[in-house]
């Protein structure tokens, strides 16, 4: 038996411009009709020089730990969507 599954995904950004944030971006990501959003989304310039995106995170035992992890596929999706709109 096969299965299709009908994903889609939409970014929206905020331009921030302080603190070494250049932008706040939120992706929804619709698999099988199921949404999931993800808030909070810190775009920074890395000192390569490269866009960094960074999941929020939530503070645990003395550690910062992203409050969502992504499998690849879709953090890379996501990282292009983002990169497309600055």
């Amino acid at each position: 038996m096969t299965r299709t599954t009908k994903t889609r995904l939409t970014v929206e950004i905020q331009h921030v411009g302080r603190g070494g944030v250049l932008a706040i971006a939120s992706a929804r990501v619709w698999i099988s009709g199921v949404e999931i959003a993800v808030n909070g989304l810190e775009v920074r310039r890395g000192l390569d020089g490269k866009l960094t995106i960074d999941a929020p995170g939530v503070a645990h035992g003395g550690k910062v730990l992203p409050a969502i992890e992504l499998p690849p596929e879709l953090e890379r999706a996501i990282g292009r969507e983002i990169t497309a709109l600055l």
